[in-house]
């Protein structure tokens, strides 16, 4: 069987941000030292293109909310952008 770490994707608050990358560089490492693990990487996937965050995006030709307001938990279209990432991996 294969482990498999989902790291946490960019937050709004920049209090939490650093907090939050440091944990992804721990798991990283930490699936690096397990033989058939992978860690997959989704801290770029909901930003705008330059590494900064967003609330909203453009899905299939329409600007979809893709973060909860709280700027740290995931909306249901970003969720499924994750999955669509995650899937192949996983499977």
């Amino acid at each position: 069987s294969k482990l498999c770490c989902i790291g946490m994707p960019i937050v709004k608050p920049s209090k939490l941000r650093a907090r939050v990358a440091n944990m992804n560089e721990l798991y990283r490492a930490e699936m690096a030292l397990r033989d058939g693990s992978e860690f997959v990487d989704i801290w770029d996937l909901l930003t705008d293109g330059e590494g900064g965050y967003v609330d909203r995006m453009e899905i299939n030709g329409e600007k979809q909310r893709v973060r909860a307001g709280d700027g740290i938990h995931i909306a249901g279209p970003g969720a499924t952008l994750i999955a669509k990432l995650v899937a192949p991996v996983v499977a």
